[in-house]
């Protein structure tokens, strides 16, 4: 944990623009690299670059159910988080979530009402017809996850939006 704070210290710093000087004015003390290593190193000044993390290869999941005329359609997918505890710096197929079948859901109105409910089918999936509009679809609660996920959505006329209620352990 202290080594959690003391990094992040480090970076707010470095991003902050500190040019290497002590409060008194004075140039930093060199700090010393791991032994075995070579000489100490001078502390960093100029631009700091910081590396992006994360693949940007990943897939975006998208919907292809189309909408009846006049109405918007929801595409509720409730699935079981990702299978990795960490995600993977490339792609891997096998730490996707996987479908939780036969799960129910409840679609509600900004106001609260109840404008659907139902279970999705084995293959996770559920296709609510609704009103342009905002809602907010909550999963059931399943023993053995953290909470039953919940997402808000709006859609307008003619579109359909992929609902993705994802359960978790904790352990992503």
């Amino acid at each position: 944990m202290v080594g959690g704070f003391v990094a992040m210290a480090v970076c707010t710093l470095a991003l902050a623009g500190c040019s290497g000087t002590t409060s008194a004015g004075g140039p930093s003390p060199s700090v010393p690299t791991p032994a075995g290593s070579g000489s100490p190193s001078a502390p960093a000044t100029g631009p700091i670059t910081v590396p992006t993390t994360g693949p940007t290869d990943w897939p975006t999941p998208t919907t292809t159910i189309k909408p009846r005329p006049g109405r918007a359609a929801l595409d509720i997918v409730t699935q079981i988080g990702e299978q990795c505890p960490h995600r993977p710096p490339v792609y891997d197929p096998r730490c996707d979530p996987v479908p939780r079948p036969n799960t129910s859901y409840t679609v509600r109105s900004e106001k609260g009402d109840v404008v659907a409910e139902g279970r999705t089918g084995t293959d996770g999936h559920a296709h609510v017809m609704v009103d342009a509009g905002a809602y907010v679809v909550r999963g059931e609660l399943v023993s053995g996850y953290q909470a039953a996920p919940e997402r808000g959505v709006s859609v307008i006329v003619g579109a359909a939006e992929l609902v993705p209620l994802t359960y978790t352990t904790g352990i992503q």
